[in-house]
């Protein structure tokens, strides 16, 4: 489906079940150098999804880019900072 297009992808509760399943499968469908904002509370799973997506996919070039948050327990300003600071997180990478 989109296997020939640069996706943004924003996967919440990306640390681990259907979150991660998630990412997978996006992963086989979406083009090279992709970029996958993935949130959750813990960093640590994070990064192990990170990892995966990384070490599943080496010639993608995946940008993977991690939002630890607890979407539960924010109000509206508080997602859309952290949301706003990983946007940012974004334009940087893609800069060098």
């Amino acid at each position: 489906m989109f296997a020939c297009k640069k996706t943004l992808v924003v996967v919440t509760g990306a640390s681990r079940g259907i979150g991660r399943a998630i990412c997978m499968a996006m992963g086989h469908e979406i083009g090279s150098e992709s970029t996958f904002i993935l949130m959750a509370r813990t960093t640590v799973d994070l990064n192990d999804t990170k990892k995966l997506l990384q070490d599943q996919f080496p010639d993608k070039n995946f940008n993977v880019l991690i939002n630890a948050i607890d979407n539960s327990a924010a109000d509206f300003s508080i997602f859309e900072k952290s949301f706003e600071v990983t946007l940012e997180g974004i334009f940087l990478c893609r800069l060098f």
